[in-house]
């Protein structure tokens, strides 16, 4: 997927909403209903692979017009200004600090409680100013965070799930992960270098911001545009069917070999990046690969529920890409993942169902159905032999 930035035609790709993702010119781009993903790096314009992520929703009704009544506005002036944006248009605002003594914020406010993350993109436009991001509500108090967009740091004392992203040309995405009880004011704000965010303004000191989110979930996925209402990015599901490959079905003794390099974001359950399930196995059922919630890398074959198979190298977490194999046998089933101490992980006790396993899934455990399991990453390649590899073959092809 990511050296050829298409899908092969056998693969059925379905997804019930346009969706952004990065071009190779670092710039947010928007993909059409059912139109496949091929993510960047920002940067270096890198191709990521095919772009996975579950259902999210923008909570924020105007997450690029901050002059609209939505956002409240405490000493702070809001323009729209010409610089290039991280869509690549002029769509950005200018959010600069009054002369009072007083904070300098805009708020906006929503009933979502529960597990929930906030971001927005902003770039230094004028003084020293650090931007200041809180999700506050008088029942769980103020979640923190200041970063500096000088030199795109996270200023000391912010909350541990601060988060900030390089996006080119002076643009950082910067987001925290909160959990509340009641509805929150979410904060974009300048504060000073000691952290001090009530204070007597310039009049001058000012950023550049676009693209505010706030998503139920703890990471923060692809920028979901609003205006006027809530937006709903919907659930990928890529999948090609078994009759169009060599598959030997291991509900009938066959045997074979998976092979695939992905990253993920989530980290916080069973992410799935590619297996064989099949529509009457209603998610119960599947064999395949991905990471846990301690990113380790895994292996695991499941039959109505129960994992028959789940081995797991503990000496590999990252944050980066995977590169996993898993050689699925009769009797014995095993697993290698590039970079890791542990050699070849082996687990000999085996079974599979005996109902067929219909699909090769990319990017979770289940059907179309479903979106648990979601990688909400991107997959750089996917690689299935019909045959049970020799462990030394294994550790070659994750090299």
């Amino acid at each position: 997927f990511a050296n050829a930035r298409a899908l092969d035609p056998r693969i059925t790709f379905t997804r019930a909403s346009v969706a952004t993702y990065v071009g190779k010119d670092g710039l947010i781009k928007t993909a059409g209903e059912n139109e496949p993903r091929f993510d960047h790096d920002s940067i270096t314009g890198e191709s990521l692979g095919l772009l996975i992520e579950e259902e999210r929703t923008n909570l924020f009704e105007y997450s690029g017009d901050f002059t609209n009544a939505d956002w409240a506005k405490f000493d702070v002036s809001i323009s729209s200004n010409s610089i290039i944006a991280p869509d690549g248009s002029t769509n950005s605002y200018t959010i600069t600090e009054g002369t009072a003594n007083s904070q300098h914020n805009i708020t906006d406010t929503t009933t979502v409680t529960g597990t929930k993350t906030f971001s927005v993109y902003a770039k230094l436009a004028s003084g020293s100013r650090l931007l200041r991001i809180v999700d506050y509500n008088a029942t769980d108090g103020a979640v923190t965070a200041r970063f500096d967009l000088s030199n795109g740091t996270i200023d000391a004392g912010s909350d541990s799930s601060a988060v900030i992203k390089d996006c080119g040309n002076g643009w950082y995405r910067c987001s925290i992960t909160t959990t509340t009880t009641v509805e929150s004011n979410y904060y974009i704000s300048l504060c000073q270098s000691d952290s001090t965010f009530t204070y007597t303004g310039d009049g001058s000191s000012s950023f550049y911001i676009f693209g505010a989110q706030l998503e139920v979930g703890s990471f923060p996925t692809s920028y979901i545009p609003t205006s006027g209402s809530t937006v709903t990015r919907e659930k990928e599901f890529p999948a090609i069917e078994t009759s169009s490959i060599d598959f030997n079905d291991f509900s009938q003794g066959g045997e074979g070999t998976l092979v695939c390099e992905f990253s993920n974001a989530g980290a916080i359950g069973s992410d799935v990046a590619v297996c064989f399930s099949g529509d009457t196995h209603n998610g119960a059922t599947f064999v395949g690969l991905g990471t846990n919630s301690n990113r380790n890398a895994f292996n695991r074959v499941r039959v109505n529920g129960t994992n028959t198979v789940l081995s797991t190298d503990s000496n590999f977490t990252t944050t980066g890409f995977y590169k996993v194999a898993f050689g699925i046998g009769q009797s014995r089933c095993t697993l290698t993942v590039r970079g890791s101490s542990s050699g070849v992980v082996e687990d000999t006790s085996v079974s599979y169902d005996s109902t067929p396993y219909t699909k090769l899934v990319l990017g979770c455990d289940q059907t179309s159905n479903s979106s648990n399991n979601m990688i909400n990453g991107t997959i750089k390649s996917v690689f299935y032999y019909p045959t049970l590899l020799t462990d030394t073959q294994l550790q070659t092809l994750t090299q």
